[in-house]
């Protein structure tokens, strides 16, 4: 019985604790009365189940309790047994054909808790073992493998990246001044390092996605390479990059090397996760993903990105409120993916935003610029062009018509701005194109995807990402002289001397890794005694 102690703090006890047997009434309906000390006995009819019937409801379905826990608690307390107890197959045909008919079913997610501490009981019981209690408090059992929580392992590595992935969304917010101080018209992102990370996989993936796959492939292997670096950041976006932005990249190449390189991507974070980040739960998302990635390839990624947009999103939004940091999130996935409903939800939230940093800040500044911006990007996707949505880009370009030079060598606070100009611009010009390539101004497209690519010094991450997305939109409208000497023009400016330079140290260093593995397996082959004209013997040095 519980405890007057459990009854104050309102606690239940783990099983239900019988206190009948089953007897007949008057009316010929079934009760629950003292079993006293008879030994079990099979159930004699129909009226004896229906009478254990919400018992065994509540042992199986509502706590959780595994079949054999469910005939144990049943034999020991209500003095029932089931036929031949200790043959296993026929005392589980038994209780199955009886839950089938009621329409009984397992639940591997309801009273997790409460189902856990039972399972820990009834495995205790069963095998014979102690039980050490705590004062105040339900009896705490010694762990037990017997209860399986999860339907998989799938399952049971997404479920503990989510709690991890909450928790430590909930632990930045709540005391990273980054996200505390920013303004609710500016993107979190922006107080993160620049890495090379996502620039280096854009541009592997435009090169894929166009047949240039050495190139691709050596851009591969700089990203791929600055994955490291990222990890050891504390930033959240560095975490979504990792997570949600780079799987989503490639996601754009078609199959199969969208599933090859999910895979070997989400292997590689794994490893490095688990060597850098292995007690965060950042190393429990990484698992996850690789784990999805080795089941169902890119389809089961995306089913796990999904979730963890979801959550980010939901978290941001209770702990401030819809700000430009919470639209992002949900705005990244719904671009990458093409999801319609989750398209319009994102244009509406930054329509939203965008009118009122507009109303507060006025039309022309910077921070409601870029709002518009989103907003019209997103409208774009749904491919809402009208003279609303011209005017509005054409009103981005001649407020940021100004370009930046080398923002990155200026400070923080000054940079910042002269990024958000550039995006703007380029990103005005580059809706203008889509506009016209919707209503058949061949001439106009070609004017504004020069104007999106324009570039005054050094090329940045800004002008790969518009010039990636004009080459790509050119040549899916068949403009491919436009579209190849774009392409051309990439290839001079991309491979600069420190790309060639990092690329050249990378394959020096494989090369000599491969250079002492051969000379090893020499070794081991014997390779250094005399040379015969044996045709065996050639045969093992070859191999």
């Amino acid at each position: 019985m519980i405890s007057s102690q459990h009854k104050a703090s309102g606690l239940r006890d783990p099983v239900p604790q019988p206190t009948a047997k089953i007897a007949s009434d008057s009316d010929g309906s079934s009760r629950l009365s003292s079993p006293g000390g008879t030994a079990p006995r099979f159930p004699a009819g129909e009226h004896e189940w229906e009478a254990l019937r919400p018992v065994i409801e509540e042992l199986y379905v509502t706590r959780n309790l595994p079949l054999r826990g469910v005939v144990h608690h049943i034999r020991t307390e209500y003095g029932f047994k089931a036929r031949h107890v200790m043959r296993t197959p026929a005392f589980e045909r038994m209780y199955k054909t009886r839950l089938t008919r009621w329409g009984m079913r397992k639940s591997s997610e309801a009273k997790a808790v409460q189902s856990t501490r039972l399972g820990r009981q009834v495995a205790r019981q069963i095998g014979g073992g102690s039980r050490s209690s705590t004062p105040g408090s339900i009896a705490i059992y010694a762990p037990s493998t017997r209860l399986l929580m999860h339907e998989s392992r799938t399952a049971s590595y997404l479920d503990a990246a989510l709690r991890g992935f909450r928790s430590f969304n909930v632990s930045w917010a709540e005391t990273d001044p980054r996200w505390r101080e920013i303004s609710r018209y500016k993107s979190d992102s922006l107080s993160v390092q620049q890495f090379p990370l996502k620039d280096n996989l854009r541009m592997a993936t435009s090169y894929l996605e166009s047949g240039d796959y050495p190139a691709g492939g050596r851009f591969l292997r700089l990203a791929f390479l600055a994955i490291e670096e990222v990890l050891m950041d504390d930033h959240i976006s560095s975490a979504t990059d990792l997570f949600v932005a780079c799987p989503l990249m490639i996601f754009k190449l078609q199959q199969p090397l969208r599933d090859e390189i999910i895979k070997a991507y989400s292997k590689y974070l794994y490893q490095q996760s688990s060597i850098i980040r292995k007690a965060h739960p950042i190393a429990a998302v990484a698992r996850s993903l690789h784990e999805a990635a080795s089941v169902g390839g890119m389809q089961r990624v995306i089913s796990v990105i999904s979730k963890l947009v979801r959550l980010q999103y939901d978290t941001y939004v209770r702990l401030r409120g819809l700000d430009v940091a919470s639209a992002n999130k949900l705005s990244v996935y719904a671009h990458g993916v093409q999801d319609r409903d989750l398209q319009l939800q994102s244009m509406g939230n930054f329509m939203t935003i965008a009118r009122q940093a507009s109303a507060e800040l006025g039309e022309d500044n910077i921070d409601a610029r870029v709002l518009w911006g989103v907003a019209l990007t997103l409208r774009a996707d749904l491919e809402l062009f009208d003279d609303t949505f011209r005017k509005a880009a054409e009103r981005l370009c001649t407020t940021c018509a100004k370009m930046y030079k080398c923002y990155r060598e200026k400070p923080p606070e000054i940079w910042v701005y002269d990024y958000y100009e550039n995006w703007i611009y380029r990103s005005g010009h580059f809706l203008l194109m889509k506009y016209w390539l919707a209503k058949g101004g061949l001439d106009q497209v070609i004017e504004h995807s020069r104007a999106a690519v324009q570039l005054n010094g050094a090329p940045d991450g800004v002008w790969k990402m518009f010039a990636a997305a004009v080459e790509k939109l050119l040549r899916a409208r068949g403009l491919l002289g436009e579209a190849d000497r774009l392409a051309e023009r990439r290839r001079e400016l991309d491979m600069t001397p420190e790309v060639r330079e990092a690329l050249e140290k990378e394959e020096a260093s494989e090369l000599s890794v491969i250079a002492n593995q051969r000379t090893s397996i020499k070794e081991e082959k014997g390779t250094d005694e005399e040379d015969t004209d044996d045709e065996d013997a050639f045969k093992t040095v070859s191999v």
